[in-house]
């Protein structure tokens, strides 16, 4: 994980933390933010994968606890989504890798608590019942949603958006009134029907479900020139608040509130650039080892129908980082299957 300055100390487990005297550990991932394994960095991400990463934390834990002479100390690993340790040690490693961390190394680890990892979403594990695909998608729209904080309307325009934008990339005319209200960049044009519906449709769904999951009561630094405010998602519907949205006004809307959530990295030359990004550390790992098939369908929540496919995502995986996914890697490796 990518630790910034304002997520140290902070958050429920910290306070528990701080309330019974423990120690708290904040390692950054391999390849996140600085980390790499050698300098200058290494783009190629070839040592990029989650046994390593896992000895890596233990290693910070041996280092620490030798170093301070806490080696009677029990380690609590804890963590959230997959990208954080408690001595009393905490070691603040990630939800997923928490979990791991406990079933690879329990000699090390005492404990962990792993929330909303995505653990026992990944292909292969064979559950019966299996966990809902859609679930994802209905909890990014309920970030959007009144019950949330935001915009009672946001929901239904962020949906009303991805309709107009699908009907619109009908037509050459259609297709020149959304490069207009969106104010893309000439990079980011949409020339067909096949470019919204393969690059630009999934550009702002992609940035709508991220914003869900950074959605923190405060401010974080952003990749562009200002920072990511305090609950972006409500910030983003604010735009969005109006029920009367239609057509120009709100494509206009979309486009403003989009850079929301990147700190306007996302905006060159006061333009909408949407090809801003390509591959990164996380990308690579859903194309090797934490994949979790996410489904939308429009209906359930305020996206469109868009049904994973585990043949396309390997495609996309093949052409983008010249790997194919190991899709039955956490039941392999762990056993976690049924």
């Amino acid at each position: 994980m990518h630790i910034v300055a304002s997520q140290v100390g902070s958050g429920y487990y910290s306070d528990i933390a701080t309330s019974i005297g423990a120690l708290q550990v904040w390692p950054e991932h391999r390849y996140y933010a600085t980390q790499h394994p050698f300098k200058p960095s290494d783009s190629t991400f070839v040592y990029l994968n989650i046994e390593q990463a896992l000895v890596d934390q233990i290693e910070v834990v041996l280092h620490t606890q030798q170093t301070l002479g806490l080696s009677q100390s029990p380690v609590i690993a804890i963590g959230s989504s997959y990208t954080q340790l408690l001595l009393t040690l905490v070691l603040h490693a990630s939800g997923q890798l928490a979990a791991w961390l406990r079933v690879r190394y329990p000699d090390v680890i005492a404990g962990a608590i792993s929330s909303s990892p995505t653990l026992l979403g990944a292909p292969g594990l064979g559950l019966d019942p299996s966990y809902d695909p859609y679930g994802f998608a209905k909890i990014a729209t309920r970030t959007a949603s009144s019950e949330a904080g935001s915009a009672v309307a946001c929901p239904t325009n962020v949906h009303k958006f991805f309709t107009t934008l699908f009907a619109r990339a009908q037509t050459p005319e259609g297709l020149e009134q959304i490069n207009t209200d969106l104010n893309l960049c000439r990079n980011s044009e949409v020339q067909s029907y096949r470019d919204v519906n393969a690059t630009l449709a999934y550009y702002v769904l992609s940035n709508w479900v991220s914003a869900a999951q950074f959605n923190f009561p405060y401010a974080l630094p952003g990749t562009g020139q200002t920072d990511v405010p305090a609950y972006p998602v409500r910030e983003a519907c604010n735009l969005l608040a109006n029920d009367t949205l239609e057509g120009t006004p709100l494509f206009y809307a979309m486009g403003q509130a989009l850079p929301i959530f990147t700190g306007n990295a996302n905006i060159s030359g006061g333009c909408l650039d949407t090809s801003a990004g390509g591959p990164s550390a996380f990308g690579y790992q859903i194309c090797t080892q934490d994949y979790t098939p996410v489904s939308y369908d429009g209906v359930q929540d305020m996206f469109y129908d868009l049904p994973y496919n585990l043949d396309s995502n390997s495609q996309r995986c093949l052409q983008q980082y010249g790997v194919t996914p190991q899709y039955n890697w956490a039941a392999s490796t762990f056993g976690l299957s049924s």
